[in-house]
């Protein structure tokens, strides 16, 4: 990075064309000190763990727990149904037919004998629920269960349609809004879609409901996560990651522990739940808009005070060269088409890094650097433009594909594989942590 200029040419037009190497002076002014510590700690963290919560909602609003057809002539009180549910109990079984699953006699969940014992039907009366665990839920309110059971998955489905557009969106967004609206928007977004679940009156528009939580949900993940990962240097971009991922298992934890709490009533969960995302607010005049953004886009004076702010906080300097760099681009007041902004190279390029002296005597820096001009607009379809694109694309769409089916298929199925989900779940959520950090 150099301010010298040079009879050459091309050296007069690179001159001609500001750059700056933001890896290179957020190494100066602190990769990963105080000031990005206490931002991303106290106020970005909490997207990714917002984020957590999306999934632990979807779960325990449709926990599926015991249930039987209800039998009106029996006269007897939930708890009394299943404190006698057994095989020889005769009552029950002039009502309920006997049915072997793993070779194991069991009381239908979802029919009872009509007709003097002549045939059998779905259950006319409604349902008992076994209130063990989850006093109350979406589940138990609604019935969907034994034949309305495929409403559940299409909810889920639509949730995960969410989550796509959600990603698909945001990137476009944030480019050109700005990664701190961004943020503040998708917080909002799990502010509106979760605590609205409380006056919603039916479950077809709860099953609506779940698009807007599935986009809130990785949204708010992935708002934090690159808004983290911009504000530290380059080696500390791994452990950022991690910390946001860590946090999305502990937002599980959390939300767990929350639905155990207000497990007698689920709308007033999911109130609660939308609520936490205030947190963040408490916030956002203490967090700042991405440095790296806002020099992307030729906002040069805003990126200056937080540059400034940074260093300032940090307890470093930013060097003379960089300093004057960034007047020159103020004073000539750039816009984002003209700023450029340097990455640093691969591992095909170390080895083309040197330094060349100039023609008045200073040192030039040549470290192959990448650059990344503004003029060029770039969207999701970027990503099939070129076969290396295109296979790397493919290849990491069906990792991930095969990652996430495993894992939400057995995150959101927790209640099958033990006897309290709410334990399940937190033991679930906490083991992300040492799990990401390994």
């Amino acid at each position: 990075m150099e301010n010298a200029t040079s009879p050459d040419n091309s050296e007069n037009h690179e001159s001609a064309t500001p750059s700056i190497d933001f890896d290179e002076l957020i190494n100066h002014i602190g990769g990963f000190g105080l000031w990005q510590c206490t931002r991303f700690l106290l106020v970005i963290s909490l997207g990714p763990l917002l984020a957590g919560f999306g999934p632990a909602i979807l779960v325990f609003t449709e926990l599926e727990i015991g249930h039987h057809c209800r039998i009106p002539e029996l006269n007897w009180t939930e708890s009394e149904y299943f404190n006698r549910l057994n095989t020889s109990n005769t009552l029950l079984k002039q009502h309920i037919p006997i049915e072997t699953a793993s070779a194991v006699d069991t009381f239908s969940q979802c029919s009872m004998f009509v007709e003097n014992q002549n045939s059998t039907a779905n259950c006319i009366d409604g349902y008992v629920y076994k209130r063990t665990n989850m006093k109350n839920n979406a589940v138990m309110e609604y019935d969907i269960v034994c034949d309305n059971h495929y409403l559940k998955s299409i909810g889920r489905s639509i949730y995960f349609l969410g989550m796509l557009i959600g990603s698909l969106a945001l990137g476009q967004i944030s480019d050109h809004w700005g990664r701190l609206p961004s943020f503040y928007g998708c917080v909002v977004l799990h502010i509106l879609s979760t605590a609205s679940l409380y006056w919603l009156n039916s479950y077809e528009l709860i099953i609506v409901q779940r698009l807007l939580q599935g986009a809130a949900s990785q949204t708010t993940y992935i708002a934090g996560f690159v808004i983290g990962c911009e504000m530290v240097a380059p080696k500390w971009r791994t452990l950022t990651g991690s910390f946001c991922n860590a946090c999305f298992g502990l937002g599980i934890a959390l939300c767990s522990a929350l639905a155990y709490l207000l497990r007698y009533d689920w709308r007033l969960m999911c109130v609660v739940a939308g609520a936490c995302g205030i947190a963040p607010f408490f916030g956002i005049y203490f967090v700042r808009e991405s440095a790296r953004w806002l020099l992307a886009t030729g906002r040069v004076k805003l990126a200056r005070k937080v540059i400034n702010s940074m260093a300032h906080t940090n307890g470093r300097q930013i060097p003379l060269g960089i300093e004057e760099q960034l007047s020159v681009l103020e004073m000539r007041n750039v816009t984002g088409n003209d700023v450029t902004i340097l990455e640093k190279p691969g591992e095909d390029d170390v080895n083309r890094s040197l330094s060349s002296p100039t023609s008045n005597g200073t040192t030039k820096s040549c470290k192959a650097t990448r650059k990344v001009a503004n003029k060029t607009t770039y969207t999701t379809l970027t990503l099939l433009q070129t076969p290396n694109l295109r296979f790397r694309t493919i290849i990491l769409s069906i990792n991930w594909f095969a990652n996430v089916v495993g894992y939400y298929g057995i995150g959101l199925n927790l209640e099958q594989f033990g006897n309290n989900a709410f334990v399940d779940q937190i033991i679930s959520g906490l083991l992300h942590i040492p799990a990401f950090i390994l």
